[in-house]
Formats: structure tokens, sequence, C-alpha cells
């Protein structure tokens, strides 16, 4: 195959093999996260694991599932009162303006009537039907400006135009009021219905079942908070729902998947910035196979590295479980193991062969942190030098990891503070130790 073919296969490859891999790393990472405050979170004196706080989304889907009807018929009822208020509003300012407006006809037509009326008028019983009870209703006031029209001459009459105007505003005035007080009494109703539909969704709601287990005892204020955090976590298996699956596996074996995530990872920048270098001239073969071998050397390493074989934490916490690991830590270590993937091998290989050469117990060895074990233990110092020969001095050098301690010394202070010697005692003197963290 040409290298213009090869480059151009390897380059499609590199862009699958690194979308795939930041994909799952993002997953990885994050469910991981995810757990970490699920396992922090805490409400009163209450703790919950990842299958505690599944159940309880489950019985809370369940409980909304339950009451989403009775809250659905409530919402659409305040819509249905607020559409007929806003209506109401609509009419009643109709009514307003046009009730304006008719007045400034009748203003109009009164003003009119007033200056064409000729001696034979009836102006003064006009002007007191006008001012009487009568005249202040809206019949009353229509039947006494008609009558006022038809008692002018025919070339003096009202102004048709004028007429219309000041009718069509009257049934206009007349409509909105009649509609305001149907639509009023349409909203009363409603309300009435509201409340209704209100002490139904109450009652199933106290009938509903409960969200916590029997033995739970929550108030209020942590009852909304653990809902609002399940709800929170709804929200992702909605929008996420992979994450939402793997957020479910066992942090034991999501510990493993984010090693070997991260393992992809540094064989993608790897091989990415091998493509860049003209120099490298990889075959279309190692693109291939060589992230295969990144993520099994970093899953080989984090191994060697939690059993204590290589020091890289503080073997106290090699001792705890994976969800107490930091998940940085761990990404860096399946980083590294794809990274630099031959250099690690030969690291696991000369651990091996050391580790082979003599038993555990076969070597001196330098105490680390076997001082904290003494403290964490309860154990008293001056009780250790009763099951040795050497004197205090010897044996306090050997605990503060001043001095090697012999084979036969180990096994006695491993046996005497009840922890495996591997967490005790260390092959790497304080010097090298020293050298180490300066250059971190």
């Amino acid at each position: 195959m040409e290298n213009g073919s090869v480059k151009f296969i390897s380059g499609i490859w590199l862009f699958f093999l690194a979308s795939i891999s930041v994909f799952f790393v993002v997953y990885s990472l994050s469910a991981y996260q995810i757990q970490a405050r699920i396992q922090a979170f805490s409400a009163g004196d209450q703790t919950f694991s990842v299958w505690r706080i599944k159940r309880l989304s489950n019985r809370l889907k369940e409980r909304k599932a339950l009451i989403a009807p009775a809250s659905i018929a409530v919402q659409n009822t305040r819509n249905e009162i607020a559409d007929v208020q806003r209506k109401i509003d609509e009419a009643s300012q109709q009514k307003q303006s046009a009730e304006s407006e008719r007045d400034k006809y009748v203003r109009e037509i009164v003003t009119y009537i007033r200056r064409a009326a000729g001696p034979d008028f009836d102006l003064a019983g006009f002007n007191s039907k006008l001012n009487s009870e009568g005249g202040q209703t809206v019949q009353g006031e229509l039947d006494i400006i008609t009558e006022a029209d038809h008692s002018l001459p025919p070339e003096k009459s009202v102004d048709k135009q004028l007429m219309v105007n000041y009718r069509n505003n009257l049934d206009i005035s007349v409509g909105s009021h009649f509609k305001v007080i149907d639509l009023e009494k349409k909203a009363d109703s409603l309300k009435n219905e509201l409340l209704t539909k209100i002490s139904r969704r109450y009652s199933i709601e106290k009938n509903a079942i409960s969200i916590f287990d029997g033995d739970m005892q929550v108030n209020k204020a942590d009852q909304v908070k653990i809902e609002d955090f399940l709800d929170e976590l709804n929200v992702l298996d909605v929008n996420f729902g992979f994450m939402g699956y793997m957020t479910q596996i066992p942090v034991e074996l999501l510990t493993i998947l984010l090693v070997i995530c991260m393992g992809i990872l540094g064989s993608s920048i790897y091989l990415t910035q091998s493509f860049f270098d003209s120099s490298t001239g990889f075959g279309l073969g190692f693109y291939i196979f060589r992230p295969f071998f990144g993520a099994l050397t970093a899953l080989a390493l984090f191994i060697v590295i939690k059993a204590g074989v290589i020091v890289a934490i503080d073997p106290f916490q090699l001792s705890k479980s994976g969800a107490a690991l930091n998940p940085f830590f761990v990404s860096f270590v399946g980083i590294v193991g794809g990274l630099i993937s031959e250099q690690a091998v030969n690291r696991i290989r000369t651990s091996a062969q050391t580790w082979l050469k003599s038993s555990t117990y076969g070597r001196n060895r330098w105490a680390i942190n076997v001082e904290e074990y003494i403290a964490k233990n309860n154990k008293s110092l001056p009780a250790l030098f009763e099951f040795f020969d050497a004197d205090a001095q010897t044996v306090t050098e050997w605990i503060e990891g001043k001095r090697e301690t012999p084979p036969h010394a180990q096994r006695t202070i491993a046996a005497w503070i009840g922890v495996p010697s591997r967490n005790l005692f260390t092959d790497i003197p304080p010097s090298d130790r020293t050298a180490k963290n300066e250059y971190e």
C-alpha cells in the first residue's frame, strides 16, 4: 500500500478513534464524579448510595405520574380563568371606550337640540327629562333624545350620521356590559371548579405512595432538598440517557472502565503526535493496534499501582475502596499507561523482576507511614521495644524510616500493628523519595 493511502486511512482512523475515546472519557469521568456526588450527598442524618438514590428516583417518577393528571387539570383551569379574566378586561375596556364616545355624541346632540328648538318646543321639559331618574338610564336617554328629535321641524332634525354614531356606541356599550356580566359568571364558576380540583389533587398527593423508606425520618426542608437532587438526576437521565446507565455501574467496574478509556485517550494523543511527525513512519497496523496496547498497559499499570508494587501514592490510600480514589489520579494513571506504554511496560517488568528476585520479607526495606499507622491503631511505641533485642534508638529509627528495617523486624512490626507489610515498607530509600517529591 502506498504511503499516501496509508496516511489517509490512518488519518480517518485517528479521527474516529479520537472521537470515540473523547466520548467515552467524558461520559465515564462524568459518571465517576456524579457517583462521588451521590456518595457525598446527605440530607439531615441520611446518607445515600447509588442504588438508594435510584430507588427513590423511581418512586418519585411513579408519584409524579400519579399526581400529574390532577396537576394538569388544575393548571388547565387556571389557564381558563386567566383567559376569561383577559376577556373581561378587554370587554370592560371596550365598554368604557364606547361609553366615552357615546357621552361625547350625547353632548353634541343635546347641545344641538337646545340650540335648534323653536318656540313650540318644550325645552324645559326636555331638560327635566334628561336630568330625571329615567333619563339616567341608557334606554331612557335614547327615548328622550329620539322623542326630542321627532319634535323638531324636519329641516332642523339632528344629523343622521350623528345619530347613527350615537346608536352604534350605545349598542357596543350595552353589549360589552352584558358580555362582562356573562364572563364574570363564568369566571366565578371556574374558580369554584378550581377549588374542587385543587382539593382533589391534595387528596391524591396525600394518599399517594411516599418516595421515602419507612425508616427514613425526613423533615420538609430535607425532603425538598432530596427531591430537587432527584429531579436534577432525572433531567440528566432524560437528556443524557447513556450517562444515566453509567452512573449505575458499580464504582469498582467504573474505575476500571475509566482507566481503559484513559489508556485509549493516551494512545490517541501519542498517535496523533506521531501522525504529524514525518520522521516516525509508522505503518497502518501500528496505528490500528497501538490503542489496544495502550488500554492493556493502562489497566496493568493501574493494577500494579493499586497492589502497591509501584509506589505512586500513599500506601494507606491503596487499601481504600475505588470510591475513595481521586478520579483524576485514576485518569492520570490511564493516560500515562496509554501515552508512554513502552516505558510503562518496562517499569512493570522491572518491578516484577525485583519482586521475584527475593520474597517480600527477604530483604531490608524502609518504613513509610508506620508512625501514622501506629497512631491510627492507638498503639504505644514503647510497647514495641519489648519485641526486639535492638536498642530503643535503633527501633525508633526503623519506625521513622531513617534506617533500613531487617526482614524479621518488618514481620514483627506488621503483625504488631495489624497491617500488611507492603503497606508499611518500601524499597525506595528516603533520599530517592525526597528527590522525587522535589521534582514533582
